[in-house]
């Protein structure tokens, strides 16, 4: 046996054990309806303007000010809102900061799995609805002061083992801005339009974003 195929082995062996056996969330589906609920939301203004009166309550829920940015604050809403319609209190970090949450939730191996995309990539996890997918932009999680920006969606549901649909906001969708640009005839001066949105995405990465984790909590 090579050396190589022994560390192919021994690693693989090490994504299984470092693995906790996770359990779908409570309200998973009613969670996901209430996301979808909210996909009519576009920012009243262009281009970083984060502000629409169902954006200001997102952030809101978690004592935010308007104005900041809201992709995790969003899934943190969607997931709170569904167990407190269910008589219970919100199982996550009311958290606003993607780096922060994702630091929180790693202290607490009972409440929450942390599954890295290489554990998804190879088949030891499957991501299941109602999980939060994180990605990093700079400073990833090993780096000293772990304050990295990052962005934050709800899977919807895997279609392979790369590749999956998520519910998302403080992002754009390209069809609709180009729409937008078409009946306003502002091409220059009217950029995408932020938002709640269904999206394509791959578990290796977001456009300049890297995969960072995906939280699935144990509640």
């Amino acid at each position: 046996m090579t050396n190589k195929l022994l560390a192919g082995i021994l690693f693989a062996i090490l994504l299984l054990w470092s693995v906790p056996e996770c359990h779908a969330i409570q309200f998973a589906d009613q969670i996901m309806k209430r996301a979808e609920s909210q996909l009519y939301v576009r920012e009243l203004t262009p281009r970083n303007g984060n502000r629409s009166p169902e954006i200001d309550g997102y952030l809101k829920y978690l004592g935010l000010p308007p104005g900041l940015s809201y992709c995790i604050t969003f899934d943190i809403w969607a997931i709170g809102k569904t167990f407190e319609a269910n008589g219970k209190k919100c199982p996550v970090p009311q958290i606003g900061k993607v780096s922060t949450f994702l630091k929180t939730v790693r202290k607490d191996r009972y409440a929450y799995t942390v599954i890295t995309p290489k554990q998804v990539e190879y088949g030891i996890v499957k991501l299941k609805p109602a999980m939060i997918a994180c990605w990093s932009h700079g400073k990833s999680y090993d780096s000293a002061d772990y304050t990295w920006s990052g962005h934050a969606e709800l899977v919807k549901s895997p279609t392979t083992f790369v590749k999956f649909k998520t519910i998302g906001a403080n992002t754009v969708g390209v069809d609709d801005a180009d729409a937008q640009r078409e009946q306003t005839g502002k091409m220059k001066s009217l950029g995408p339009i932020g938002g709640v949105w269904e999206k394509n995405r791959s578990v290796s990465k977001l456009s300049s974003f890297c995969t960072e984790a995906f939280v699935d909590v144990n509640i």
